[in-house]
């Protein structure tokens, strides 16, 4: 799906993440990278679709949260979308904290 994508051919790709979800349903990279596709091409209630199968799967994974806040925008739920965005904020903000802890343990 990633060679396809970046060869700007969608329907390839978007078959390609798909058939990665039936071989696999409960890995997360091919519902992310569905909704970015989707979101790309103006189909923001499949990039929706997939941002919140992806948030069911994994509910602390941010960019999810930031491909569903693009989603909500651009279908006009902009109280939604600013919810979502700051969950991305909230928990990349929570991410790099943990990340920062662990590397500086010794310090502390």
């Amino acid at each position: 799906g990633v060679v396809y994508r970046k060869e700007l051919n969608f329907n390839e790709a978007t078959s390609a993440y798909n058939k990665s979800i039936e071989l696999n349903p409960k890995f997360l990279d091919p519902y992310i990278n569905l909704g970015n596709i989707f979101n790309e091409y103006g189909k923001f209630n499949d990039a929706k679709k997939n941002f919140l199968k992806a948030i069911e799967l994994s509910p602390n994974y941010s960019k999810a949260y930031l491909g569903l806040g693009k989603s909500l925008k651009n279908l006009g739920n902009l109280e939604q979308a600013t919810e979502s965005y700051k969950k991305a904020i909230q928990l990349e903000s929570n991410n790099n904290l943990e990340v920062t802890l662990k590397n500086n343990k010794d310090k502390l």
